[in-house]
């Protein structure tokens, strides 16, 4: 298996950057959500990392990064759940989370259009790669150096 994302729209199996690390983005940074049903989407914003983030009153989650669409644009949706994030370092895709879920939203989605059952927002929450890894079980990270 060759450590890669896609990184292009998101009916483009073609374009992709070899993951080359993990790294834990930093606030005011930005990283690059790959949902499957949104595509690439760039320029969101990291705000907060470290939160505690219930989805219902039984189902939270820690350290949580929360992030923000520069452009306003809708960052990931219903269906992107699971897709990687990763942050451009000198040049390189580094792995920094898994795509977690979303604040709000509405119908506009980028990439496949919204219907009743998925919702889009600019304001995107994300799993650190990194927490994970450091988390204990049988974690790792497969990049190409």
């Amino acid at each position: 298996m060759i450590p890669a994302i896609y990184t292009g729209s998101y009916t483009d199996i073609s374009t992709g950057e070899f993951v080359r690390g993990g790294n834990y983005p930093a606030v005011g940074t930005d990283v690059c959500y790959t949902g499957s049903r949104s595509g690439n989407v760039c320029s969101n914003e990291v705000l907060f990392t470290g939160l505690t983030i219930c989805y219902s009153v039984t189902q939270c989650y820690a350290g949580i990064t929360w992030t923000s669409q520069r452009s306003s644009i809708e960052a990931a949706g219903n269906g992107d759940s699971g897709g990687p994030v990763y942050q451009m370092v000198a040049g390189k895709a580094m792995a920094s989370g898994v795509i977690s879920g979303i604040v709000g939203g509405s119908q506009t989605c980028t990439g496949d259009p919204g219907t009743a059952t998925r919702n889009c927002s600019p304001v995107a929450l994300f799993a650190p790669v990194v927490a994970a890894i450091g988390s204990g079980g049988n974690w790792g990270l497969s990049y190409i150096p």
